[in-house]
């Protein structure tokens, strides 16, 4: 049996206040789940970060569902499914873009990324790896690698 606690799960609304609104509800989720942990304050920012750029791409491309916290072992996973069945495309940006690195900005922080679709929804994903309970250094974006279309590991 497994000592991970339950999913939290935020509906979402289709307001802009959605964003900053998981942002809150993911800090608060992990500053309990992760209280004590060492190095945790540097995966509570970065999921924060990740749960904003999820929720606000959700907001501008679809209609959000919802947001799922998980802890897995020694994983956090951010999972954001929207009401499109449309995956997300990477595109190149230039210097003088004023948007459109959400992506990249996810990638840079995760240790994966990945999309998938389920039933009428998509679902977008993001696993932080938590630092090693020795107190070396996290593993906060260190492995980046191409985004995977399958569900949450």
């Amino acid at each position: 049996m497994s000592s991970d606690p339950p999913d939290a799960v935020l509906p979402l609304s289709n307001e802009p206040s959605a964003a900053p609104f998981a942002r809150s509800y993911t800090i608060a989720v992990l500053e309990r789940w992760l209280a004590g942990r060492s190095g945790h304050a540097e995966v509570i920012d970065a999921a924060a970060l990740i749960t904003t750029e999820l929720v606000s791409n959700a907001l501008r491309h679809s209609t959000p569902h919802n947001l799922r916290l998980q802890l897995r072992g020694e994983s956090v996973v951010i999972t954001v499914t929207d009401t499109s069945r449309q995956l997300p495309v990477r595109r190149a940006s230039t210097p003088h873009d004023v948007s459109g690195r959400g992506l990249e900005l996810v990638e840079a922080f995760a240790t994966h990324l990945g999309w998938g679709r389920a039933a009428d929804r998509k679902a977008v994903w993001a696993r932080l790896d938590l630092p090693s309970a020795q107190g070396g250094p996290g593993q906060v974006g260190a492995q980046r690698g191409p985004a995977r279309a399958t569900g949450p590991r």
